[in-house]
């Protein structure tokens, strides 16, 4: 509004100056001419600047107010035009601390997941370090259900529910008196069909179908063997069996056993996190 103020009262006064110099200038043509004429002449251009001027008034006090108006709207264009990139510079900043926090928690994901992996790695070594230590039947149990995951393509939700299985398994056997008929690997590296009772995971004994031989099972750094003592009558695992079995009514027996420190050693490996 103020610039287009100045502009309209620059072109006023010009037009005022440019007709002063016109009324001038005829006033001295004039003095030679007819004075009545030439002042009748004067008189009427005056009053035509009169009516321009008047009309230039009329036509700006016309113009002012819609003027102001426009202003008034371009000034409240630009308070919205403000607040709004005030708005958006504060929806960014929030976006940026946003992008900020998911960025942290991914890479708080990325470390769980190789500790995770690293983990399982460690898991499963120990698990294969374990197997062929186990007594037989729960060894077998272990190979059965590590060959139908294949680990190298499986997930870690995969891995995970494989090792709860596998360690589930062995806290049962572990809990209880098992018994088993199966083959086993004498010795002499003859595969014998016999009974075979377990204390645990760590010990346990074997009679021949016959009753004749009978031999104690330890869990060595070899691996499960199967060893001679003498101390063993096949009567007391008999009857050992037979309770298990039910077959006869429970009771205290002794059994003679050789001192392994790999008991308190697969107590200790089995224990995981």
């Amino acid at each position: 509004m103020a610039i287009s103020n100045v502009k309209l009262r620059r072109i006023s006064f010009n037009n005022l100056l440019w007709l002063s110099g016109v009324v001038a200038m005829l006033f001295s043509v004039t003095l030679r001419a007819n004075p009545v004429a030439q002042a009748d002449a004067l008189v009427q251009q005056w009053l035509n600047l009169s009516g321009q001027q008047s009309a230039l008034k009329a036509h700006w006090a016309a113009e002012q107010p819609i003027l102001q108006q426009r202003i008034e709207l371009l000034k409240q264009e630009q308070l919205q035009l403000k607040t709004l990139l005030q708005q958006n510079h504060t929806k960014g900043s929030e976006v940026e601390q946003k992008r900020t926090q998911l960025l942290a928690l991914q890479t708080d994901m990325e470390r769980d997941q190789q500790q995770l992996k690293n983990w399982l790695v460690m898991q499963f070594s120990k698990v294969n370090n374990l197997r062929d230590r186990l007594p037989p039947p729960l060894a077998k149990q272990w190979q059965i259900m590590l060959q139908e995951t294949d680990l190298a393509v499986a997930s870690e939700g995969d891995k995970l529910a494989l090792l709860l299985s596998l360690f589930t398994k062995l806290n049962e056997f572990d809990q209880r008196i098992a018994f088993v008929q199966s083959t086993i690997v004498t010795p002499d590296q003859h595969e014998k069909l016999v009974k075979q009772l377990y204390l645990g995971i760590a010990r346990g004994w074997y009679i021949s179908l016959d009753g004749q031989e009978v031999f104690e099972g330890l869990a060595t750094d070899q691996g499960w063997i199967w060893q001679k003592n003498d101390a063993l009558q096949p009567g007391d695992i008999s009857a050992a069996i037979a309770m298990v079995e039910q077959q006869t009514e429970a009771a205290f027996i002794r059994l003679p056993l050789q001192i392994n420190h790999n008991d308190a050693l697969l107590n200790i490996e089995v224990g995981h996190e």
